[in-house]
């Protein structure tokens, strides 16, 4: 087990190892995620924040002073953030104190499918109102810089243009440019990846998270899982050791 670490008067849960896999759509982030925590074992799916489940909604209502001033620039900027929007950005500043208290005295690699760094891209990628404001802008970057220093190894997938846009329109479930023209989806592609290089560019002068990078095209799942695996036992680090 973890050790514990004494603040003051109470005893806080050491750093969990948090590993989020990032990139555009279509890079294969949820498969990989699946396909790392399918077996018995050290890996565990982190879970998304459900604003209905009392034990979550601790969480949500202890960071909605932080959110305040982006939620009041937001009434006075359309187009306005959405319900989905609200909840991104509540679990981006609550979630943190969630994980670590959870996660934070085991041993489990805690896998985040479409976490932090993922929603802070999308709320830039969406272009609402507020994102041009100040207290969006502040906070923005107070939780980039949060996570960063929560994060121990953001696993970054990627693949060309057309294999993204070719597996987008391929899924099952909807997407905003699922089935759109060849140039709505490349617009698309082009935005989130230039947001991810600009989080990425910051994540790699910051210690940690590692950057792991893969790209996705023409390497199975499987191996994918092999080599990620293979990364982090061979070279852990102080929360993600085996």
């Amino acid at each position: 087990m973890r050790d514990v670490r004494d603040v003051g008067r109470r005893q806080v849960p050491a750093s969990p190892c948090l590993i989020e896999i990032a990139g555009v759509a279509g890079a294969g982030k949820s498969t990989l995620s699946a396909a790392l925590c399918c077996a018995e074992g050290r890996y565990q799916r982190g879970p998304f924040i459900r604003t209905r489940a009392p034990s979550h909604l601790v969480y949500v209502l202890r960071g909605l002073p932080r959110l305040l001033p982006v939620l009041v620039a937001n009434a006075a900027r359309p187009p306005r953030m959405s319900w989905p929007d609200v909840k991104l950005m509540a679990y981006i500043t609550g979630w943190r104190d969630f994980l670590t208290r959870r996660y934070g005295s085991s041993d489990s690699a805690v896998v985040l499918d479409q976490g932090p760094i993922y929603a802070l891209v999308r709320l830039k990628a969406q272009g609402r109102g507020v994102a041009a404001s100040h207290p969006f802008q502040r906070w923005w970057n107070d939780m980039l810089a949060q996570w960063l220093r929560t994060l121990s190894v953001i696993v970054w997938l990627d693949a060309p243009d057309d294999v993204l846009r070719a597996r987008i329109d391929a899924r099952a479930n909807a997407h905003t440019v699922k089935g759109t023209a060849a140039d709505v989806g490349q617009r698309f592609i082009t935005r989130y990846r230039e947001l991810f290089d600009d989080v990425l560019r910051t994540v790699e002068l910051s210690d940690p998270p590692r950057v792991l990078r893969f790209d996705t095209a023409d390497t199975p799942v499987e191996q994918l899982v092999t080599d990620v695996r293979a990364i982090l036992e061979s070279e852990p680090d102080p929360s993600c050791g085996p």
